[in-house]
């Protein structure tokens, strides 16, 4: 007869730390969690509680268990960008889409008031006069040009939840 080849992935120490744990549930509801002993000598009654210990690498197999459920509910929630997107901010990048002076404003604008909360306080703490002005001068003096400049606003816009 052959083997068949586990193909879960759990580790087979994890797989006995859980079917432990369900024999042992299976006992418990079986028997009663208390009993009574009457001491002979002061003849009172003691209730005698179930203890369980539980070794290092079952708790740590019990944290990975935990970590790995926690893992899988954050890789449910990740928004993926599709791949035809990608290649059409590509091609916006090499042909300077977003280097026109409009889209810049319209990024700028977008990262100020889309951006974290401490972005936008420091935009708010600023006279709103005063914003459009600094924006203008920094595409005047092209600042908005710059490699470093638009790789980030390429990075921003391919993964807008690193902001």
């Amino acid at each position: 007869m052959t083997q068949i080849n586990d193909v879960t992935g759990i580790s087979q120490d994890f797989k006995k730390v859980e079917r432990d744990k369900n024999l042992k549930q299976v006992r418990d509801s079986k028997e009663s969690r208390t009993s009574k002993v009457s001491n002979q000598d002061t003849k009172t009654d003691k209730i005698i509680k179930d203890i369980v210990d539980i070794s290092s690498s079952g708790k740590s197999l019990l944290n990975k268990k935990s970590e790995i459920s926690h893992y899988l509910k954050e890789l449910e929630n990740i928004k993926t960008l599709k791949k035809e997107d990608m290649i059409r901010v590509h091609q916006r990048i090499k042909s300077n889409f977003y280097s026109r002076p409009e889209v810049l404003a319209k990024i700028v604008g977008d990262i100020v008031s889309q951006g974290p909360a401490d972005t936008k306080e420091t935009y708010k703490s600023k006279e709103k006069l005063d914003q459009p002005s600094e924006i203008r001068s920094r595409i005047k003096n092209g600042f908005y040009d710059s490699e470093e400049v638009l790789d980030v606003i390429a990075e921003k816009l391919l993964n807008p939840d690193k902001l």
